[in-house]
């Protein structure tokens, strides 16, 4: 079988985690992807680079000004005087379900884009976030070639991401997008999801 996989997760090291009030050492860490990457090379399938499919893929599952926010918010962060320069962290959630107005202050979009306190923003979480969700894609183009399946080693995972808004290590929905992907081909797409603890995101 084939595996997508992008080395551009290797940079998204997040640090700041909460569990029932304690902070704590974020444990999705690099080691996750690069565990499940040596299996497959130790299995003998075949390892393939991830391709770049560009802006729409992910255009299609987020709002524009959600994608605009993860691509941005780490350098617009130095703009509050108090900010941690190390991880964007959100300290109030505007969005709690019910319909508000768009924040217009930078800690209130964070507050509002990121759901929960495990999904930090670092330097390097947005290219980690696309090349995830282009590996989903890849996977996608694959099978719609001809591919019986295809493995997408996607990291950060992404199917807890909501329309525009992070949660659970999440970012972008790399669920979402390959079954989008998979729509321009197929009328109905099945997703299986096995991880039901959330509750939400696919």
């Amino acid at each position: 079988m084939k595996v997508i996989y992008s080395e551009s997760h290797l940079g998204h090291d997040p640090q700041f985690f909460v569990v029932r009030g304690q902070i704590r050492w974020s444990n999705e860490q690099p080691e996750h992807a690069t565990t499940l990457l040596k299996a497959a090379e130790r299995d003998r399938h075949a390892v393939v680079p991830v391709g770049d499919f560009g802006a729409a893929p992910r255009a299609a599952v987020h709002s524009a000004r959600y994608l605009h926010f993860l691509e941005t918010v780490f350098d617009r962060w130095s703009e509050p005087d108090d900010a941690s320069s190390d991880e964007v962290v959100p300290n109030i959630h505007p969005f709690s379900g019910e319909p508000c107005t768009y924040p217009e202050h930078l800690v209130g979009q964070v507050g509002f884009h990121l759901g929960d306190m495990a999904c930090a923003v670092g330097l390097a979480t947005w290219e980690a976030a696309t090349g995830a969700a282009y590996c989903a894609t890849h996977a996608a183009e694959l099978v719609m070639a001809g591919e019986r399946a295809a493995y997408a080693l996607c990291r950060p995972p992404g199917h807890h991401g909501y329309v525009e808004r992070a949660n659970s290590f999440c970012y972008l929905n790399n669920t979402a997008t390959a079954a989008q992907h998979l729509r321009r081909q197929h009328a109905r797409v099945a997703v299986l999801d096995i991880d039901v603890h959330h509750g939400n995101g696919t």
